[in-house]
């Protein structure tokens, strides 16, 4: 198993297919709903989890900062 952070340009669509086929994704977990918030502050740490270069599981993550700190 091999993670890695979620990349838009690599992953945008890969991620929503995945979550579509789920039998437990929604709305929330699609990359197509989260980027719509983006322009809120703050940082995209979603990870990835593939196995043979395929997703097996993904973990919508931010970073959110309030007086400057984490």
């Amino acid at each position: 198993m091999k993670l890695e952070i979620y990349s838009k340009k690599k992953y945008s669509k890969s991620w929503d297919d995945f979550v579509n086929k789920s039998i437990n994704g929604t709305i929330f977990q699609l990359q197509s709903f989260l980027q719509y918030h983006i322009t809120r502050k703050f940082q995209d740490s979603s990870i990835v989890f593939l196995k043979q270069n395929q997703i097996h599981a993904v973990i919508p993550a931010a970073v959110i900062k309030k007086n400057k700190k984490k």
